[in-house]
């Protein structure tokens, strides 16, 4: 037990000297949707095309990561790249890895030191806000799950929702036409979005 918690003792500052530039810029507080659109560096609607596994350094370690490529399909805030006509990507690095680590040979499973953060899925339509990259390249969704909008059909009607089921989304927000939680209409959402970008939505 005591060379357990001697080894616990050593990884500690190990940890924190690698996850404290990952997680700059990254707000695990509770936002609403006008605080959120206003600390994002990128807001924007988007087709996932690739995933890819990869690793960057960080803290004198190598971190894993993962990095989403998306078409944009409706830009609302930030840079892009055109790469042919009209057609605009962005990449997103996000550290962590696609699934859990195995066990290793002695049963230990190893658990996550960051925060879960959101995993995204090829071919499926997101409505993300992301933070500024870091030095070493990584960002992620604001507020993590917050941040990170499913957009989805039902009945005919396009409709988003965060891994938050959107709980607290309006928050002491001036808006009305909006449930409590669950899923909205993207279109309103989108709107109120450009609303609040442009400065009427406060």
């Amino acid at each position: 037990m005591r060379f357990f918690k001697r080894q616990i003792l050593f990884l500690l500052p190990v940890c924190t000297a690698l996850c404290t530039p990952l997680l700059a810029g990254v707000d695990v507080i509770h936002m609403n949707l006008d605080e959120m659109s206003q600390r994002a560096d990128k807001i924007f609607r988007g087709t996932v095309l690739d995933i890819t596994e990869g690793t960057v350094t960080a803290g004198g370690g190598e971190i894993p990561m993962v990095t989403y490529r998306l078409r944009v399909d409706e830009p609302f805030k930030g840079d892009f790249v055109t790469v042919k006509d009209d057609l605009q990507i962005v990449d997103i690095q996000m550290v962590g890895r696609l699934k859990k680590a195995p066990p290793t040979d002695d049963g230990v499973q190893a658990f996550p030191v960051l925060p879960e953060l959101p995993r995204l899925k090829v071919r499926k339509e997101y409505l993300l806000l992301t933070t500024t990259p870091s030095a070493t390249g990584l960002s992620t969704t604001v507020g993590l799950g917050q941040g990170c909008f499913k957009v989805f059909s039902r009945n005919k009607e396009e409709l988003a929702v965060n891994e938050f089921d959107n709980t607290g989304l309006f928050k002491d927000m001036d808006v009305t036409g909006f449930p409590s939680q669950g899923p909205v209409s993207y279109v309103q959402l989108a709107e109120l979005i450009q609303d609040l970008l442009a400065g009427d939505g406060e």
